[in-house]
Parts: structure tokens; C-alpha cells; sequence
């Protein structure tokens, strides 16, 4: 998808907050605008030292193997999806990695905002009414209606994505990460 006039902004704020070195898997879907370009002008001026892979496909192959391809070349023990529309919020990073370095959890969900037609305005969105830890099978159904099943707002164990791939389809998270469940 061509989004450069977004891509900037969601990089800025992965950079602004992650004191420790990721892995940041970057996924061009053969995209015709700037976007590339724009990337790799605003790496040149980070100082940070993140692990970072910029992958293009050659020939549009949609959303759904462009996940696929940053699972199959991530290396880290946990793997989360942001969209280049995306992102992060403040805290993330300190707030997800005190989740992740017990690495208890399987799968970490979280809420998002909602941008209306202006980015400064936005309205938050909660997923479900959970709080704190759950076991899946104490939750059961109501996590099946309550949440969306969009992949950007879940942090994941890779080894649950040993088996499974997203479809090359619209809504590909909808048709996919109830099946990491």
C-alpha cells in the first residue's frame, strides 16, 4: 500500500521510545510512491542502533504475505504487526516489556486509538472488558465477541506462528489470528 505520507510518523514513534534495541522488520509491498525513499532518509539520522530489515517484495502480494514475509524473517521471541498507519502509543514500550520479559504470556492484547478525519482528534477504543491476565479458556466466548481481530494490537510468541499463515484476502486478521487462539 502506498502510504508515505504516514510512514514517517508511525517510524517516529516506534524510534522516540524503545531505549533497547528491536528488531524492526520493514515490508515494502513493491509500493510506487516514496515511501522507501522517506525510510531510508529518516534511518541515516537515528542514533539508536535497532536491528532493522527492510524487505521488498517484487510484485504486489497484498497484506496478508507481507505478514507473512516478517514472520518468516524475524529472529526475536516475540513478534508484533504495526501497520504503516499506525501508532505506537506512549508507554508502549515500557509497558509491554515488563509483559514480555517473564515470558509467561502467549499473546499480549492492548487497546487503540481511533483517528477520526483529523490526527490531532482521536477517540479511544477499548478491545474487551478483560483486565489484567486471563486464561483463554476462562474468558472463552466472550473474548470471541467482545475483541477485533485486528493483528496490529497483539503481541505474539512467534512459535504459535509456526503453523499458521495469513491469506492473501481482505481482512486477513479477521480470517487469521483466531486460529493462534
Amino acid at each position: 500500500d502506498n502510504t508515505e505520507k504516514y510512514i514517517i510518523r508511525c517510524l517516529k514513534s516506534i524510534f522516540i521510545q524503545f531505549n533497547f534495541n528491536i528488531e524492526i522488520i520493514l515490508v515494502d509491498d513493491n509500493s510506487s510512491d516514496d515511501s522507501i525513499k522517506l525510510i531510508k532518509k529518516f534511518l541515516k539520522k537515528q542514533k539508536k542502533s535497532h536491528k532493522i530489515k527492510i524487505i521488498k517484495h517484487k510484485k504486489n502480494m497484498g497484506l496478508g504475505p507481507s505478514r507473512n514475509t516478517g514472520i518468516k524473517n524475524s529472529t526475536g521471541k516475540y513478534i508484533t504487526f504495526l501497520d504503516s498507519d499506525d501508532l505506537l502509543l506512549k508507554k508502549y514500550s515500557s509497558t509491554i516489556f515488563k509483559l514480555i520479559s517473564h515470558g509467561k504470556y502467549d499473546i499480549i492484547e492492548y487497546g487503540f486509538i481511533k483517528f477520526k478525519n483529523n490526527l490531532n482528534k482521536n477517540e479511544f477504543m477499548h478491545l474487551y472488558p478483560f483486565r489484567g491476565s486471563q486464561l483463554t479458556k476462562k474468558i472463552g466466548i466472550d473474548l470471541y465477541l467482545n475483541t477485533v481481530w485486528y493483528a496490529s494490537i497483539r503481541i505474539f510468541k512467534k512459535k504459535l506462528w509456526k503453523k499458521i499463515k495469513f491469506p492473501n484476502l481482505y481482512y486477513e486478521d479477521v480470517a487469521t489470528i483466531h486460529k493462534v487462539y
